[in-house]
């Protein structure tokens, strides 16, 4: 059996101070409690309104169709493949260039990019570009011979023409070779 607190209080009006004091920690008290729940609920729900806006803006793949996964994944490999032939283009072309010498065709030109090295990297490329004799004519891109150098971005202390008038262009690989060689 419980006491009463206020049985030991001498006047009503004192009994009554003291019950309106208790009321009044009780409210305070729950009004605490009242505020702490509001901000529960007011953080559930942002972060109910977070996570519906987020899971709007990132799909889950889970929950997409069959077909367009396997568009995705046909996109994918396209773009994969399409990576892997240009890096083997690239191979190819860095394999050219270690032999020293490639040959291309530019506007009406048919060029010779020789490559030079310097302490085991490329150091610079220098050109060689010809013009066909009769323009008219179509020749075979590996055919020098209706050709006749036009430009070039070698240095001055080669003796470009006189190796072309003796060599260019019967003997287009000893040629090269000896540009090659004065280059170094």
């Amino acid at each position: 059996m419980e006491l009463d607190s206020n049985l030991f209080l001498p006047t009503r009006q004192d009994q009554l101070k003291a019950q309106v004091t208790e009321l009044r920690k009780r409210l305070l008290k729950a009004n605490e409690e009242k505020e702490k729940l509001k901000r529960e609920i007011m953080e559930e729900d942002i972060a109910y309104i977070a996570t519906t806006k987020f899971s709007e803006e990132i799909r889950d793949t889970t929950r997409e169709k069959a077909s367009e996964l396997k568009d995705k994944q046909q996109k994918i490999l396209d773009q994969l493949m399409e990576t892997v032939e240009a890096r083997c283009v690239q191979e190819l072309i860095g394999y050219y260039r270690l032999s020293g010498r490639t040959t291309f065709t530019f506007q009406n030109y048919r060029g010779i990019r020789l490559e030079t090295f310097y302490r085991q990297t490329y150091y610079e490329p220098y050109y060689l570009l010809f013009l066909p004799k009769q323009p008219s004519i179509h020749y075979s891109p590996y055919d020098f011979t209706n050709y006749i150098l036009s430009k070039n971005t070698l240095p001055n202390f080669i003796p470009l023409k006189k190796i072309t008038n003796e060599l260019f262009p019967w003997d287009m690989d000893l040629m090269l070779e000896e540009e090659n060689n004065m280059k170094h």
